[in-house]
């Protein structure tokens, strides 16, 4: 980006920065949750020796998993085709009237 001819072409170069500001924050979740990880690893010897604060830790943890797989669904479906529109078709095929009234909830 600090080329001089990166700016030239703006399509490009706004592309370019789009795909970086994206990248920086999906790296900035990430080492959030490390961080939130890294936290909770170090509750685990508290709850050894206070077994009542079980329920809070694995409260944590579930928001951490919800977390993560948030990220993970967010990074499944950022592949190179998954921005652009999809064209759908819902036909009802063999089946009769409930074929056809599935079909007609479906759409």
């Amino acid at each position: 980006m600090s080329s001089p001819s990166f700016w030239d072409n703006t399509g490009t170069s706004r592309k370019t920065v789009s795909e970086l500001k994206e990248l920086t924050e999906t790296l900035k979740n990430w080492e959030s949750i490390d961080k939130e990880i890294s936290a909770a690893g170090e509750l685990i010897p508290l709850i050894e020796e206070d077994p009542s604060l079980g329920g809070e830790v694995e409260k944590e943890i579930d928001k951490l998993s919800a977390k993560i797989d948030k990220l993970e669904l967010k990074l499944f479906l950022s592949g190179r085709f998954d921005r652009e529109n999809a064209i759908v078709s819902i036909n009802s095929g063999a089946g009769g009237t409930e074929a056809c009234d599935w079909a007609g909830m479906l759409f």
